[in-house]
């Protein structure tokens, strides 16, 4: 368990390096001050050291195959506290906080792992161009392979404009009874449409996702596939997906064309238009 949190910590570090690596080739949305060239660290910009944190920690019993050392959630997330202080203190983000833990079942697609961490840093010395509101996809280069598409992205810089969060199920928008055959992944997505819609944006302008997800073994190709292969949105996300706990959380509510339980729900982060 050390080691998984140890190995996100020095991964976001990494994709925050990539920022000056955008920017020395001038693909940022904006201009940040380059480092001075006898600086000990190529990479600084100011805000890099302080990180924005979410930890989600799943409550999956340990697996004989691939042990994480810790048998719970509560053994997990002393861990987690512990080696995140740390090991943000090795990657030069002293002035970390972690903004909210979670308790979820399986976190990612791969079960070997028992955590996934989100970070937001706040790059403070970047202004936008005549209020331009745009997002870069950044990529890790030194670990980027081209030839193999990814449906996810490590982080987008993001400059100007508003964001706006919000959830959708496939019950979001009202019955839709004409539409018994189409899953509720598919319909939480037509749902997103809706509301963006509303906000004048599209699918063009989401920058996150996070999945989730109710029983993932059952639900987990459903939830992975139906954005590129059945809807052909193969825009890539930064993207988790991420199964409720099953001990104090729940996805609210009944399919209204099925009457079983919802089993997906989307919260979604977009840039608004100016």
């Amino acid at each position: 368990m050390e080691e998984q949190v140890k190995s996100n910590i020095e991964v976001i570090r990494k994709i925050a390096n990539t920022v000056q690596e955008y920017n020395r080739d001038g693909l940022l949305p904006f201009s940040l001050p380059l480092p001075p060239s006898d600086s000990s660290d190529m990479n600084y910009f100011k805000g890099i050291e302080s990180p924005k944190l979410i930890h989600w920690i799943s409550n999956d019993k340990e697996d004989i195959n691939y042990p994480c050392g810790c048998a719970d959630y509560q053994s997990r997330l002393q861990v987690v506290n512990d080696v995140t202080d740390k090991s943000c203190r090795d990657q030069s983000m002293d002035s970390y906080s972690v903004l909210a833990t979670y308790e979820t079942g399986n976190n990612v697609s791969d079960r070997r792992f028992r955590l996934e961490t989100f970070a937001m840093f706040g790059i403070e010395e970047g202004a936008s161009t005549d209020g331009e509101h745009t997002f870069v996809q950044l990529d890790m280069r030194d670990i980027l392979d081209p030839q193999y598409f990814m449906p996810y992205v490590p982080a987008y810089a993001i400059t100007g404009g508003k964001l706006a969060m919000f959830k959708v199920t496939s019950n979001s928008v009202g019955k839709r009874a004409n539409q018994e055959d189409v899953d509720q992944v598919q319909l939480a997505y037509d749902n997103m449409i809706s509301v963006l819609s509303k906000l004048d944006a599209t699918f063009d302008n989401v920058v996150m996702l996070w999945n989730r997800v109710k029983d993932l073994d059952k639900n987990e190709r459903s939830v992975l596939m139906t954005r590129s292969k059945i809807m052909g949105w193969d825009r890539p996300l930064a993207e988790s997906v991420l199964e409720i706990n099953g001990v104090n959380d729940t996805i609210q509510g009944i399919d209204e064309r099925t009457g079983e339980q919802l089993y997906i729900e989307l919260i979604v982060v977009a840039q608004l238009p100016s």
